[in-house]
């Protein structure tokens, strides 16, 4: 199944102007971004490195990888696809956007984020999680262990 790199408009009024399609694709679909004015272009059959689409499915799946190698040791490997939306709002900060070079991706689109309203911490990872004093006794400690 070829894979594209065209996305849908986004909330944030922005539409591609340019679709970069596997070489294998067909013509149906080929014709698809002509319908919304936007251009296209075949890359090489397996030349993963010029095709954006590939490149970014890449750097994904390390960034994913690298997230779930760092979680705590009693971190369910089975819960993975609960860090998927972590992974991706990281990954988005990570990356600057092509419009935009000052911006990451996710300012570009969404906006600023608030990181005080959302903290973020490394997936799975152990946290401890504050207790008001009038939860706990005068010699108890001050938080209680969590996950993330």
């Amino acid at each position: 199944m070829p894979r594209a790199r065209c996305p849908q408009p986004l909330l944030s009024g922005n539409a591609p102007s340019l679709c970069i399609l596997d070489n294998e694709c067909s013509t149906d679909f080929r014709s698809a971004p002509a319908k919304h004015r936007i251009i296209y272009q075949l890359v090489p059959p397996h030349v993963h490195q010029r095709n954006a689409a590939e490149r970014a499915i890449q750097t994904l799946k390390n960034h994913f990888l690298a997230g779930l190698a760092s979680a705590d040791s009693s971190f369910p490997v089975s819960e993975w696809d609960r860090l998927i939306p972590q992974t991706q709002l990281t990954l988005n900060h990570l990356h600057t956007s092509r419009v935009n070079p000052k911006l990451s991706s996710y300012a570009y689109l969404f906006g600023n984020f608030n990181f005080n309203a959302t903290p973020l911490a490394l997936p799975g990872i152990k946290i401890a999680v504050h207790k008001k004093s009038s939860h706990r006794s005068s010699w108890s400690y001050h938080a209680t262990e969590g996950s993330m």
